[in-house]
């Protein structure tokens, strides 16, 4: 299969958007040197072809969350946000470290399971509700004084 250069490159160029995409530009070497070549340049076309398709097999570690993942995650959010855990300016760390907390879910947000997150809403409003009463009460008592 004779191919012009032009046609390499842009196999070569379509392999490292795969790495970059697959966040697997560390291990570039050994991927190549699994091949025994040190180079892309080295690979003929029909192995380039064939490392582009095993790699395109991979599962992207950015993989498009479910629509029932995003869904639950959105219900934790607006949980978290009526009791005054918000992200702010994109930092999640007043989401994170409250998440973060064994008793609450043990890890951050992004890492929860769908079934984790089902099970987080419920505790989430149950002690969100309590927050409220206590207040409630905390005002009664306040103005009864």
């Amino acid at each position: 299969m004779a191919t012009t250069s032009s046609t390499k490159q842009l196999l070569i160029r379509r392999f490292y958007a795969l790495l970059s995409e697959k966040n697997l530009r560390e291990q570039k070497e050994s991927i190549l040197s699994g091949l025994g070549v040190d180079s892309t340049k080295d690979l003929d076309d029909v192995a380039l072809v064939a490392l582009i398709e095993s790699l395109s097999a991979i599962e992207s570690p950015k993989s498009e969350a479910s629509k029932a993942i995003r869904d639950a995650r959105s219900a934790v959010l607006r949980t978290l946000n009526e009791m005054d855990i918000k992200v702010n300016n994109n930092n999640w760390d007043h989401v994170n470290n409250y998440l973060k907390q064994p008793r609450i879910a043990g890890k951050v947000l992004c890492q929860c399971t769908l079934e984790e997150l089902k099970a987080l809403i419920p505790k989430l409003k149950a002690i969100a509700k309590k927050r409220r009463e206590r207040i409630e009460e905390e005002n009664i008592k306040a103005a009864n004084n």
